[in-house]
């Protein structure tokens, strides 16, 4: 019988397959072809740990697991094509462990991480390590980077595609270690995956509203703009397409859009990317007050100059203003609120309005293409719960937005 590695402590940890008190060991069983069995387990209180396992295919038999309270480790399972069974798996508590230490204690066939799409959170160290077939980190694209303690991705020798979005996110604001090293060319360093995650270092124009549309399937990995970023075009009436878009390395200019109301779409740039502020001869822009723009004239990083625009936009002091009297009262703790999230069949939003007004609340992709609307019109002061049902919603992640004359909000929305 094939001797199982030892750890980094040169302690043997394979164990029989059993559950352990507050967790899960599913090791050193050689003949292992199938999980088929567990099936009604939804939750994991502590280790979920998978290794040992020589001729398992997948983990087919934990499709209900939802949430796995520590750390989450998959090594040394050599016949492993895929993590199917793991397709509704949506939170992990401690470390998040694809692969070993060494090339014996990889994961030698598996190809792909798909199954992972769902989940959202992990509670320590992201470490991908000797798995030789695994060639992309799609299906990780959903993690929240601020979930993530240290990022170690290393000698997984077909990894090409690093630049999904939980890794491009952490590049930007890492909370701890980067240590990138001995993949494939696209994923070899820190400095090759920032290379893609960041793009156009010139920047760019848009000019049309087409061009707003396309820019996710023009440019599917760019999340983070190195140059400055120019909106200026007689058709542009909106910027849902540029909802994705968290970073840029220059100025922000706005300039001469004749039909552009709001500037919703560029909620969630992080304003401290931002070197410079100009927002002029917009006609009808009234609603400037969105988070991003809130927060860069807070703490502002260079020059402002926002003028002959509608009222509510027509000078730094009536945007100032309207971030003070609206985004920061909006709702719940400054957010409207959803719940559950992640959600399956159906959702409930509440929000509070300091005063009767109109409002719309939508639900749209990544894309920026709105899904649904669930309300357009005036409502009365107060308090506001509007219930939904998503049953034929895809899985996947939306962005659920509420505009009022408070201001403009944008939360995410996770469809299991």
């Amino acid at each position: 019988m094939q001797e199982c590695p030892k750890d980094s402590f040169g302690e043997a940890i394979c164990m029989s397959f059993t559950s352990v008190v507050g967790g899960l060991a599913i090791s050193d069983n050689y003949a292992l072809i199938s999980l088929t069995g567990l099936d009604n387990v939804a939750s994991i209180g502590g280790n979920l740990i998978v290794k040992c396992n020589n001729s398992l295919l997948n983990l087919t038999g934990l499709n209900n697991v939802t949430s796995i309270g520590g750390d989450f480790w998959i090594r040394d399972n050599h016949a492993l094509i895929s993590l199917t069974g793991l397709d509704n798996l949506i939170s992990i508590g401690g470390d998040f462990n694809i692969g070993g230490y060494s090339e014996e204690s990889g994961n030698s066939s598996l190809i792909n991480l798909a199954e992972l799409d769902n989940v959202t959170s992990i509670g320590g160290i992201f470490r991908i390590s000797h798995n030789e077939a695994l060639s992309s980190l799609t299906g990780l694209d959903n993690v929240q980077a601020e979930t993530i303690s240290d990022l170690i991705i290393y000698e997984n020798s077909s990894l090409s595609t690093c630049e999904v979005y939980s890794v491009c996110s952490y590049l930007v604001n890492p909370n701890g270690t980067i240590d990138i090293h001995d993949n494939a060319p696209g994923c070899n360093s820190q400095a090759e995956v920032e290379d893609i995650c960041f793009c156009l270092p010139e920047g760019i124009t848009f000019s049309t509203q087409e061009q707003i549309d396309s820019f996710q399937v023009n440019y599917p990995s760019c999340l983070n703009i190195l140059g400055d970023v120019t909106i200026s075009g007689d058709d542009i009436i909106n910027l849902n397409g540029l909802v994705y878009v968290t970073y840029i390395e220059g100025s922000l200019f706005i300039v001469n859009n004749p039909v552009i109301t709001d500037l919703w779409g560029l909620a969630n740039i992080d304003p401290e990317s931002i070197e410079g502020l100009y927002i002029v001869y917009n006609p009808l822009l009234s609603v400037c007050h969105i988070q991003s723009i809130c927060d860069y004239l807070d703490n502002p990083n260079g020059n402002i100059q926002i003028q002959y625009n509608a009222a509510g936009c027509s000078s730094q002091e009536e945007v100032e203003e309207a971030c003070w009297t609206g985004i920061d009262q909006i709702g719940y703790d400054g957010k409207f609120l959803i719940y559950p999230n992640p959600l399956e069949s159906g959702a409930t939003i509440k929000y509070n309005l300091h005063q009767s007004s109109p409002v719309t609340l939508k639900i749209l992709d990544l894309s920026g293409r709105e899904i649904v609307s669930l309300v357009n019109e005036v409502q009365q002061q107060g308090e506001q719960r509007i219930d939904f049902n998503t049953t034929e919603l895809p899985a996947g992640i939306y962005f659920c937005v509420l505009k009022t004359s408070e201001g403009v909000q944008t939360t995410k929305m996770i469809k299991l």
